[in-house]
């Protein structure tokens, strides 16, 4: 009988260990809190400006302008070709701005912009201004990842998130989930 106290004693600590272990593996994988995924966007009261309407409505331009008034901003594309136009828009305006995409990354010193794809989202910089084109694309079953990663990872007050109406339920809902406010601008 003495030696089974101790025995048993150690196959509960050894079994504690493995619960204790399973508890903290649980904790790091919650799935069901994703306003908590990012913590330093959560510091700032951020506004989420919604430009809505079809393709070639002005919502995409509008929300550029505010960009180029911005100290610090990013521009977000759905692709390496509107993040190049974007750079080049920007660079002949005299802002300097760097160009991030998966097959090209031009770096500019002293630069107070970047232009890239939605999947290279810097969420570890501070801005002024992110304007996240083609929202409706966080539906999207293989690419929306990126675009619900930056809408609530990015570390910026104001983000002008452009796209079709179809997307406004959805970018609401993430919003209030974040205690972000929300406005639209609707474009015909």
């Amino acid at each position: 009988s003495q030696f089974l106290t101790p025995a048993l004693a150690n196959f509960i600590a050894s079994r504690h260990s493995d619960f204790e272990k399973y508890r903290l593996l649980e904790q790091h994988t919650d799935l069901t809190k994703p306003h908590e995924w990012y913590p330093y966007a959560r510091l700032d009261k951020r506004k989420i400006i919604f430009h809505a309407g079809p393709t070639n409505s002005g919502k995409t331009y509008h929300a550029l302008q505010r960009l180029k008034q911005a100290k610090k901003g990013m521009y977000l594309a759905p692709l390496r070709l509107l993040a190049a136009e974007v750079y080049e828009n920007l660079t002949s305006e005299g802002i300097y701005t760097n160009l991030v995409t998966g097959q090209e990354a031009r770096e500019v010193p002293f630069s107070t912009h970047v232009a890239c794809t939605v999947e290279l989202a810097d969420i570890n910089r501070d801005y002024d201004v992110v304007v996240l084109d083609e929202i409706q694309m966080l539906c999207d079953s293989f690419r929306g990842f990126a675009w619900t990663r930056a809408l609530m990872g990015v570390r910026c007050k104001e983000i002008h998130v452009c796209g079709g109406t179809e997307a406004r339920e959805i970018v609401q809902k993430i919003c209030k989930m974040c205690g972000d406010d929300f406005e639209i601008k609707t474009y015909k």
